[in-house]
């Protein structure tokens, strides 16, 4: 269960990193009319994305192991 956990976050996790533009629009974007994404929520959805992968890789390697 942790490898599928895993997996999730860390295709979530890049996808916040690769396109923090399109993860604001579908997470935040959504819920306002005709505004921009501002420099600082880009930067909190790569940050956001990096700690997401960190997680999925450490879940995914956990699921790994043979304890």
């Amino acid at each position: 269960m942790n490898g599928l956990f895993g997996i999730l976050f860390l295709l979530l996790g890049v996808f916040g990193l690769v396109t923090p533009r399109l993860a604001w629009y579908i997470s935040m974007g959504w819920r306002v009319e005709d505004q921009e994404p501002s420099h600082a929520a880009l930067m909190l959805q790569r940050v956001t994305g990096v700690f997401a992968a960190v997680i999925g890789l450490v879940l995914l390697l956990l699921s790994f192991s043979t304890v």
